[in-house]
């Protein structure tokens, strides 16, 4: 997500809570405060359906990727 941010804003604006999902991920990852368990569980629990079916929404947006040659994969 946040590597879409920085290539298409417009896109990534898209996504509910981006934000959100880039601070989480780095908390997680990186460490950067104590992990709140009660936070992962409600996020895993909560938002995750939103989130999925507005990333499914895009990437039929976009369609298929295509192959280096220009073709569907």
């Amino acid at each position: 997500m946040s590597i879409l941010r920085k290539e298409d804003s417009e896109t990534a604006e898209r996504v509910p809570g981006v934000h959100r999902i880039v601070g989480m991920r780095n908390v997680l990852i990186h460490g950067y405060a104590e992990i709140n368990d009660l936070t992962v569980w409600r996020t895993a629990t909560g938002d995750l359906d939103a989130l999925i079916t507005a990333v499914d929404a895009l990437l039929i947006e976009a369609g298929p990727p295509m192959t280096e040659d220009g073709g569907e994969a």
